[in-house]
């Protein structure tokens, strides 16, 4: 059984190993000028790591390529994507795809069922 002291230690070190290397490239690189391919290409790391992210959990469903009338997050994401094109609102795209995603889950659902 740890103690109390052994707790916060363990949480003051986590949160020491956990704010060091965010906090390495902010004080290494804010002094300095980055060449500007180097700045350009840096740009393109959120646009990938979202990617990367959100890909699969629309276009992949048990191990296998899906695109099909039955893939809900492939539908959600259409309608996602076509909201923020007009809108260019964070806000209305999270609503609609929220309320999209439910929609077509319930449609989806009953029409499976009768």
């Amino acid at each position: 059984m740890l103690s109390d002291m052994k707790i916060w230690v363990l949480i003051i070190g986590m949160g020491i190993v956990t704010y060091v290397p965010r906090m390495m490239p902010l004080l290494l690189f804010s002094q300095k000028k980055l060449p500007s391919w180097l700045e350009s290409w840096l740009r393109y790391i959120p646009v990938g790591i979202f990617s990367s992210l959100v890909f699969p959990a629309i276009f992949i469903k048990n191990q296998m390529f899906a695109v099909s009338i039955n893939n809900i997050e492939l539908i959600s994401s259409i309608i996602v994507f076509a909201i923020a094109f007009k809108t260019r609102s964070l806000g209305l795209s999270v609503i609609f795809g929220i309320i999209s995603y439910w929609i077509l889950g319930e449609f989806i659902i009953i029409f499976y069922t009768v």
